[in-house]
């Protein structure tokens, strides 16, 4: 019986560019950004990995930059349902004829929350993980998530394909045997969905 190869799909910086807190004043979200992605990136890493909801990182941002919660969390959820995507979602579902395909990604429970129903992402995907609902980064313990997905789908990671910005992610996807397409300034999602369509990439047997 033939069987889909898998394909891994990255959101940040993949799928969209569009960040939380965008549509906050320029004045404060400067501070916000310095705050949070300069200062406490340790503190991001546990919110991806689900060690805080949002509500405590908003309440505690709100809190370190005397700032109203309220502001901090309209912007966060507004910003969330409203991201952009780099491709239309008909080359997503043109992907599924010839792949079983699965956004995993890196990000935080809003994500999950606001952005994928709002989005309707589960439409346009096999499946859909985040790193916030199973406790793990890509990089984490030799690519475990990965792993994981693979052995769900019955399907080898030898015979699996991610898209990808990270290097670190693509360098941990390939040393488990994948194949790995980075996404940089001359080669978008667009680009490698493109590639993969006119290869005509076989199913596995």
């Amino acid at each position: 019986m033939q069987q889909k190869r898998l394909l891994f799909i990255d959101f940040d910086g993949t799928l969209c560019h569009d960040h939380f807190f965008r549509t906050l004043p320029s004045d404060i979200r400067e501070r916000v950004d310095h705050c949070f992605f300069q200062e406490d990136q340790d503190r991001i890493n546990e919110w991806m990995r689900g060690k805080f909801s949002s509500e405590e990182i908003v309440e505690d941002l709100a809190r370190r930059l005397n700032l109203d919660y309220n502001l901090l969390w309209s912007s966060l959820t507004r910003d969330c349902q409203n991201m952009a995507l780099t491709v239309q979602t008909q080359r997503l579902l043109e992907m599924q004829k010839d792949f079983r395909t699965v956004l995993m990604t890196d990000n935080m429970d809003c994500l999950m929350r606001f952005t994928v129903p709002a989005l309707k992402l589960k439409e346009y995907f096999n499946d859909v993980v985040c790193s916030s609902d199973i406790g793990l980064l890509k990089k984490d313990v030799g690519g475990e998530s990965f792993r994981r997905v693979a052995q769900k789908m019955n399907m080898p990671l030898s015979e699996s394909l991610l898209i990808d910005n990270s290097r670190n992610s693509c360098s941990t996807f390939a040393r488990l045997g994948g194949h790995a397409l980075l996404v940089d300034q001359q080669h978008s999602l667009a680009y490698w969905l493109q590639k993969l369509k006119d290869a005509g990439v076989p199913c596995v047997h």
